[in-house]
């Protein structure tokens, strides 16, 4: 056993600060005393179990070896634990805690004032009550924080690259350092720092404010109203799933967006704010959205219902679901694809791609009674699998090319007060299914009857062939298709003349009547 001698030590009163310390050669360790003075003492205490207090002043007190009790008593103390089993008392003021640099835990204990305290890891422990000033921990690896603690820092030099820092339902700080970090405020409005490093950063409910910093980060917000700055990097992040509306802004890097759209005018959408130039941005949505400037992709979300979405003036991918949607792009050759679902699909200004997908779909302008408008641009229409009806409708200028397969599908085009539909390009008609309807027209606008041409095997023993629509106002409609056997081209079967209102008569003597490819007229030559 060794010995153990207590000593009390009263300072002189010194023109300056104080300082006591424990010095003396190995040997025995002893067990002593340091009491400071109301100035500023400097205490340091020695290999034994010390017991120091600082009394009043700004002190600053050393433990060293031994398990130490070390008390600050009044004042803003400095106290560094030491190796060994340390307690560590701030007392009044705002004191600095450091637990010692070694694998004993030591415990801290605050006190009133706002105190920091600087801890290796979770074998360390905070001792905080309620109503004792803004508290802070600074953690050399992970941490999460107990009660009545309010921010949390991860160390920065000498640190794990990786660490968690984990808040609790009080209004928390927590900033992350250069490496991988899992923050998390958990309930209260929190603020939140990754900084460096691919970050994940999750809040609960409450208010919070989130910055991703550099790297390719991960955020999401939770209950309340959040703002979600991403940073620098490749960012995810993610708006609550309630009822208010988030505000998250990417930064640069190709960002990702996962967001509320608005159900009602009593439910907002979550904003999105992005500069021009900074990156590729795409968003997952349910609901009602309207793209905000600077966004380029758009999916909906899957098993959340239709959507219904409004583009930019930029080029967009609209990307649906397995549900009904309906989306309304505006400038920019935009890529539009409904997949499943009846879905409403308005390229609008641009060299468009629209594809229907499965479902009976509607591409064009808006809603089908809108067969007459002009949309701008060069479009391409796929309405894919189900009954789709397609508008081509526009200024002679347009070259939009139509390509679509499988179920029976109908094909709008429109009379343009200013002139005529356009000229357009059908692909992969099918004569058994599919039917041209050309409202406002009838056959005496024909500039020369319909016929079949350039006839050439296709597969499956299939034939493809041509054919060239031609109307006295200037547009026309050049047609690929493909039948069974010899093909044909038949008014009223796989295309018809209409009213704007009502269907209008057929005389025998229209021309385009019907056109037959005849046996003779079909080459031998490979396609």
């Amino acid at each position: 056993m060794g010995t153990t001698i207590a000593a009390n030590i009263d300072l002189p009163t010194f023109p300056l600060d104080s300082v006591a310390s424990d010095r003396r050669p190995a040997g025995p360790q002893v067990a002593r005393t340091l009491t400071g003075t109301a100035r500023a003492d400097t205490l340091t205490g020695g290999p034994g179990a010390d017991r120091i207090s600082g009394n009043d002043g700004d002190d600053l007190i050393s433990g060293l070896g031994g398990p130490d009790r070390l008390y600050g008593d009044q004042g803003n103390d400095t106290i560094r634990a030491g190796t060994g089993n340390d307690a560590v008392y701030g007392g009044m003021g705002n004191d600095t805690l450091f637990a010692g640099d070694d694998p004993a835990p030591d415990t801290l204990v605050g006190g009133t004032g706002n105190d920091s305290f600087w801890v290796n890891g979770p074998e360390d422990l905070v001792v905080e009550a309620a109503g004792g000033g803004i508290d802070t921990v600074i953690a050399k690896y992970g941490w999460a924080l107990g009660n009545a603690l309010e921010h949390l820092t991860l160390q920065e030099k000498g640190s794990s690259a990786n660490g968690d820092a984990i808040g609790n339902g009080l209004d928390n700080r927590l900033t992350g350092n250069a490496g991988n970090n899992r923050i998390d405020g958990r309930d209260g409005a929190d603020l939140t720092l990754g900084r460096g490093g691919n970050d994940i950063l999750w809040a609960g409910a409450g208010n919070d404010t989130m910055y991703g910093g550099t790297g390719n980060d991960l955020m999401g917000g939770g209950i309340g109203i959040d703002s979600l700055f991403g940073g620098t990097g490749n960012d995810t992040l993610y708006a609550g799933d309630d009822t208010v509306a988030d505000t998250l802004t990417g930064g640069t890097g190709d960002d990702v967006y996962w967001i509320n759209g608005s159900d009602s005018v009593l439910v907002p959408s979550d904003f999105i704010l992005e500069n021009p130039g900074e990156g590729t941005d795409t968003v997952f949505v349910k609901g009602t959205y309207g793209m905000a400037n600077n966004i380029e992709n758009v999916t909906v979300q899957t098993g959340t219902g239709g959507g219904l979405i409004w583009g930019n003036e930029q080029p967009n991918l609209f990307i649906g679901n397995e549900s009904g949607n309906g989306v309304n792009s505006f400038g920019g050759d935009d890529t539009l694809l409904g997949l499943e679902g009846d879905d409403s699909l308005n390229g609008a200004a641009g060299d468009d791609l629209m594809v229907g997908g499965a479902g009976n779909d509607y591409l064009g302008p808006f809603g089908m009674d809108s067969a007459y408008s002009t949309p701008i641009g060069r479009d391409t229409m796929i309405g894919g699998k189900g009954d789709d009806g397609m508008n081509a409708g526009g200024a002679p200028s347009r070259h939009p090319w139509i390509n679509y397969a499988d179920e029976p599908d109908l094909i709008l085009f429109g009379r343009e007060e200013k002139g005529g539909f356009g000229n357009d390009r059908i692909i992969g008609f099918d004569e058994s299914k599919d039917l041209m309807v050309f409202i406002g027209y009838s056959a005496e606008d024909l500039t020369a009857p319909v016929e079949l041409t350039d006839l050439k095997p296709y597969i499956d023993g299939a034939t493809s062939w041509t054919a060239d629509f031609s109307f006295k106002d200037g547009s026309t409609v050049h047609v690929t298709g493909y039948a069974q056997g010899m093909p044909s081209l038949n008014e009223g079967s796989d295309y018809v003349f209409s009213d704007p209102v009502t269907p209008g008569a057929f005389a025998d003597a229209d021309p385009g009547r019907q056109v037959q490819a005849l046996a003779a007229s079909l080459p031998t030559r490979s396609v």
